[in-house]
């Protein structure tokens, strides 16, 4: 199959995938990969959503290389809003796993095929710095919020002041709890005074 998809024949790369299924071979990553690169040469999308759920089904549907020929196979079959569902899933499910390095990749991927980033892919892309302590990448995305037009909400500026208590910039956190909204200081100073207790700075505890 990857050879035939090297040499651009994509039919008789679907007629090979087609023929693992009869015969009810277990189907992996090694074999999807092709199949799928295969509807990208091809543009036949139903076949393409076949495969989707064929992945899905088989759990596959998180895994980097898969995720990217998605892509690629929605975005040649001219299937933009099923392109950016995959992102938006992509995006969200290594939010929860809180893998915010698979997410640097589907960030730059994204911003290859143009797609507009909105202000729940960017609490996405938070939300797992927070959880892994990555107060360099999460300030990174917190800075282009506003490049591709997205105001900070009160989930962004939580995030912000999260990265920045667990790195134990407590005083900069503090900075930006002083000029942002009553209900996020609530939010804020309750993260400020775990993070405290963490530090064990009882003098900055006391003020929260």
């Amino acid at each position: 199959m990857g050879g035939y998809v090297k040499h651009a024949d994509g039919l008789l790369g679907l007629e090979l995938f087609t023929k693992m299924q009869q015969k009810c071979i277990e189907l992996d990553k090694v074999a999807y990969l092709p199949s799928l690169k295969a509807c990208c040469l091809t543009s036949t999308l139903m076949h393409g959503k076949l495969i989707h759920n064929q992945v899905v089904r088989s759990g596959h549907e998180y895994d980097t290389a898969i995720g990217n020929a998605f892509n690629d196979m929605y975005v040649k079959c001219q299937c933009i809003k099923e392109a950016r569902k995959i992102f938006d899933c992509l995006v969200g499910g290594y939010a929860i796993q809180g893998n915010y390095r698979l997410l640097d990749i589907f960030f730059e991927v994204m911003q290859q095929h143009g797609f507009k980033l909105n202000s729940v892919i960017f609490t996405s892309l938070l939300s797992p710095c927070c959880e892994e302590n990555a107060s360099k990448e999460g300030e990174f995305y917190f800075n282009i919020m506003e490049t591709y037009g997205v105001i900070p909400t009160i989930e962004h500026v939580t995030c912000r002041v999260d990265l920045l208590g667990g790195a134990g910039y407590l005083n900069d956190a503090k900075q930006i709890l002083n000029i942002s909204s009553s209900q996020c200081n609530i939010i804020g100073w309750m993260s400020l005074l775990t993070t405290c207790k963490t530090y064990g700075n009882v003098k900055f505890g006391r003020q929260c």
